[in-house]
């Protein structure tokens, strides 16, 4: 009897020693590119999180308003897990002017199911070189390092580049893939690429 009391109390505490997993999903428009230093599949709309474990994702915000596509910037977001399921929110993104206050002041909130508010911390995810947007763990392994505003040193993870290198992602890239990267680049990059597209390919 006293084997098997002691054996359900190991269970017990073996069980509450690990953190109980919650659902972090986004709001329409907001794709999560990278969780705690990670690189995420395109197209990313859910995570899973831990309860009372730091973690990192970055989103970024896209669509169309009218005639017009937009893609924000790349933007960190840092916080502490939750058992309960919990939600990546934006304000309603309906016109031009709803976009202009969006870009200038980046609101975002991550609320839980029941209405909580989760605490964050917040920055942008900055690159540098061409297509820099699109080697999101290695610039948030720089980030992390330099211990900014939402850094978390422990996600910098990623390899980072030898000076005048870049590192290129060799797996095919599918056309939607390809067209949505070029979408999101700004027009100086757009027109690189066209300009090397014309050289390079026949």
């Amino acid at each position: 009897m006293k084997l098997t009391k002691m054996a359900l109390a190991i269970a017990t505490l073996a069980v509450s020693s690990i953190g109980v997993a919650g659902t972090l999903s986004s709001s329409p428009m907001v794709e999560i590119l990278a969780l705690d230093g990670k690189k995420m599949k395109l197209g990313t709309t859910s995570v899973q999180i831990s309860e009372n474990k730091t973690h990192q994702v970055v989103v970024e915000v896209a669509g169309t308003i009218g005639d017009d596509f937009f893609t924000s910037e790349q933007i960190i977001l840092t916080f502490q897990g939750t058992a309960e399921n919990a939600k990546i929110e934006i304000p309603r993104l309906s016109s031009k002017l709803d976009l202009r206050k969006f870009q200038e002041n980046q609101a975002i909130t991550i609320k839980t199911d029941s209405g909580k508010v989760i605490s964050h911390k917040q920055d942008l995810l900055k690159g540098e070189g061409f297509l820099a947007k699109t080697r999101v763990e290695e610039n948030l392994s720089k980030y992390n390092l330099a211990k900014k505003l939402a850094s978390v040193k422990t996600f910098a993870t990623a390899p980072l580049e030898a000076k005048g290198q870049i590192v290129v992602d060799t797996n095919k890239v599918s056309e939607s893939e390809l067209q949505l990267l070029f979408q999101k680049a700004d027009k100086q990059t757009q027109k690189r690429f066209l300009d090397w597209v014309e050289k390079n390919v026949k």
